[in-house]
């Protein structure tokens, strides 16, 4: 079944890639708030209690960014219960909105890990987890820093960016901990976890790589992965290293596990999110995008297999984690999403 939003316009967190839907489109970042500002709290579907909202990287809190109008289309969002739990639906569709990466993409992702995980034999509390890091793991708010203090948001649906998500976690560590029910420890696999996720991932740092955030820029995606591996404690980083590649396994072929009809739509929302590959062309070239997940992708320079085996070395742990075939991976789908995936390789593009 094709995860949608029953709502009155078609793809609603599409409104925030228009300035107007922030309050403040462009200004300075807020470094710090006033000792003497009354400390916010939000409550949640389905959920007793507060929580603290989550903070811009303008400083600022989303929700406060965004305009009413927005807050407004945001209220009629259909949302499922697994994101309105934890996150108000503005901040949500605020954080996903792209063409390709708009708010139904982390959905699928976040269901399709569950589901991939459990096959992979991962406990069900462990696989709950990674759905819910899923839901995260393409969080960009689309703002642009200028490095001198000033902020802007992209006017266009454009691809999501790991670092800007690390970073945004980083700011929100204790309201994400407290509405997810993570531990410091599990708030920095899910970091790491994340990292796993990038596209392309290899060690070049290349164009695009500068964000204005000191903690991210000018490393390689390899380099940002291997640093969220380190900081985990040993006997974890064996754990996590192998549940990344199930996560990304699933942040790669999501989009291809609803039908024929619903993977053109995707194809076409990348083609609109890159703008440098037409439709026509993505969409002759996903049977081999299909046929080549799991493995490197050289053409791409998209080297998660190499980029894996060199951490285990250089982490030491060897003997104890491993990479998984593509095989091991396609065997962690369902019937049901197997068959599926093979439908769609075979007719995507007639």
């Amino acid at each position: 079944m094709r995860v949608g939003f029953q709502t009155n316009i078609n793809r609603p967190e599409r409104i925030f890639q228009n300035p107007a839907s922030r309050k403040a489109a462009s200004g300075q970042i807020k470094t710090e708030q006033p000792s003497s500002a009354p400390q916010e709290r939000i409550t949640l579907q389905g959920r007793e209690g507060s929580f603290k909202p989550l903070v811009s990287l303008s400083g600022d809190t989303l929700l406060n960014q965004a305009s009413q109008s927005a807050l407004d289309v945001a209220s009629g969002a259909n949302l499922p219960s697994m994101v309105t739990s934890r996150f108000a639906p503005a901040e949500f569709l605020m954080l996903n909105s792209g063409d390709y990466h708009g708010a139904e993409h982390p959905v699928k992702v976040a269901k399709a890990t569950e589901t991939f995980a459990k096959n992979a034999g991962i406990s069900k509390e462990r696989a709950e987890f990674l759905r819910d890091v899923s839901l995260l793991h393409d969080a960009d708010e689309r703002i642009l820093m200028d490095g001198n203090g000033n902020y802007s948001y992209a006017d266009k649906g454009v691809k999501a960016r790991v670092p800007v998500t690390l970073a945004f976690m980083d700011l929100n560590q204790d309201a994400l901990q407290e509405r997810m029910g993570w531990s410091k420890g599990e708030f920095q696999e899910a970091k790491a976890l994340i990292a796993g996720t990038e596209h392309p991932l290899n060690d070049n740092v290349g164009a695009g790589r500068i964000n204005n955030l000191p903690h991210y820029d000018g490393k390689s995606a390899a380099r940002v992965l291997k640093e969220q591996l380190s900081a985990l404690p040993k006997q974890r980083q064996s754990q996590v290293l192998e549940e990344l590649q199930i996560m990304r396994f699933a942040d790669q072929s999501a989009e291809y596990l609803d039908g024929v009809e619903s993977a053109r739509t995707s194809v076409k929302d990348l083609a609109s999110e890159l703008e440098v590959v037409p439709y026509d062309a993505l969409l002759k070239g996903t049977p081999n995008f299909i046929d080549g997940l799991g493995k490197d992708n050289e053409a791409f320079a998209d080297l998660p297999v190499q980029t894996g085996r060199a951490l285990i070395t250089e982490l030491g742990l060897e003997g104890q984690a491993r990479i998984f075939t593509p095989q091991e991976l396609h065997g962690f789908m369902s019937s049901d999403q197997s068959r599926t995936l093979a439908e769609v390789k075979e007719n995507i593009s007639r």
